[in-house]
């Protein structure tokens, strides 16, 4: 579907065959090997005490693709 902008929206089926771009490109991002992206969290310090890390990937549920947050 596109929008009047001429923006496209994909939707997990559509981005499926890019599941190992989009997984590079994460695993291309410098962060702290222990902490992953929590190295950057700067909200509610209880969040921060409970969750010591947090890795992105993604994975294929459903004929999908989907976003996951490893702790």
């Amino acid at each position: 579907m596109t929008s009047e902008k001429g923006l496209q929206t994909l939707t997990g089926a559509d981005l499926l065959p890019y599941r190992d771009t989009i997984q590079a490109a994460l695993d291309s991002v410098p962060v702290p090997k222990e902490q992953g992206l929590m190295a950057y969290f700067t909200g509610m310090p209880s969040v921060g005490k409970k969750v010591r890390a947090l890795h992105p990937t993604v994975e294929e549920l459903d004929g999908k693709l989907w976003g996951r947050g490893s702790l």
